[in-house]
């Protein structure tokens, strides 16, 4: 009767011991894949890790909370609450993670099957065996999430995408503004370039000299007078390049003045009408710089360089 009692014992305690294992095993990672498309990490909600590169940024699918995430030493760089799901934001170049959680367990050292990239999008969905309520904790490296959640973690200030920029052209020495909006992948410009100079003129005249009622008696002195005003749109490649095009107005009349002080229009070397842009902009922290030309009529061409902040 004793050995009975004791089998039962034994048999009981296995029992016991296989369920829990049972129960452990189901928290496991279902599946793990990069989100080619999702630009969360890129535009949308960055976040800067220590080297000040964009962190890549892992969804943690799972309709839960009250789990540590560990990277090891490189560190955890912030984590957010979702609905449905929580945000991880790592460093690039990380290879593992180990999840906890007080009531599932531990699944250690998961090795992701894909290159961890910075300003990249992964998705991690967990299968777990229950629902528990926890709550959220942010410790070094390890970010423990408690419930109800009530996370605020420190948000950086999400630029406006608004760049400001002085910009000069040549031959024709002009200066101006040029004001472009890029807070996602598309956005818009307005530049206006000029060099001040008066525009108003007596009469016209030919390169050769000739008026309509004869010949200009030149002092040999003259000048150059040049506007634009243009806007387009603007079409981020990189996260640093973006490549603007665009029409608007342009004027540029070249004046002589004659030996009674009256300016003359010079014909064939003025122009005025359609005008076109055509350039790239590069971003480099707050510092913004703009490389393109411009047209007058497809008449005259003007090679632009600008810098200037963004905000």
């Amino acid at each position: 009767m004793k050995r009975f009692a004791v089998i039962f014992i034994l048999l009981v305690l296995a029992a016991g011991s296989a369920l829990a294992q049972r129960d452990s095993s189901d928290f496991y990672v279902q599946s793990f894949k990069k989100l080619e498309w999702d630009l969360d990490a890129r535009s949308n909600y960055p976040m800067l890790d220590q080297n000040n590169r964009k962190a890549a940024l892992i969804k943690v699918v799972i309709p839960d909370s009250g789990f540590d995430f560990d990277v090891g030493v490189m560190g955890v760089v912030g984590v957010k609450q979702e609905v449905g799901e929580i945000w991880v934001y790592v460093p690039e170049g990380v290879r593992k993670m180990t999840i906890r959680h007080k009531g599932y367990g531990i699944i250690r050292d998961y090795e992701f099957d894909c290159p961890i990239e910075s300003a990249s999008v992964y998705e991690l969905v967990l299968h777990v065996p229950r629902h528990q309520e926890s709550k959220v904790i942010v410790r070094d490296s390890i970010v423990y999430v408690p419930t109800p959640v009530n996370v605020e973690t420190p948000r950086k200030r999400k630029r406006l995408g608004i760049s400001v920029l002085a910009v000069g052209s040549v031959p024709d020495p002009s200066f101006g503004v040029m004001a472009a909006w890029s807070p996602k992948r598309l956005g818009a410009y307005l530049k206006a370039t000029g060099n001040l100079k008066p525009s108003n003129y007596s009469y016209t005249c030919h390169e050769d000299g000739t008026t309509d009622n004869g010949y200009i008696w030149t002092s040999g002195k003259g000048h150059v007078s040049k506007m634009t005003v243009t806007a387009g749109g603007i079409f981020r490649c990189l996260d640093w390049l973006s490549v603007s095009a665009g029409a608007g107005y342009g004027k540029r009349v070249l004046l002589w003045r004659d030996s009674k002080d009256d300016f003359a229009k010079v014909s064939e070397a003025s122009a005025q009408g359609f005008a076109a842009d055509l350039g790239s902009i590069l971003c480099f922290g707050h510092i913004t710089a703009y490389l393109g030309a411009n047209t007058i009529g497809f008449k005259y061409f003007y090679p632009e360089l600008g810098v200037g902040f963004n905000f």
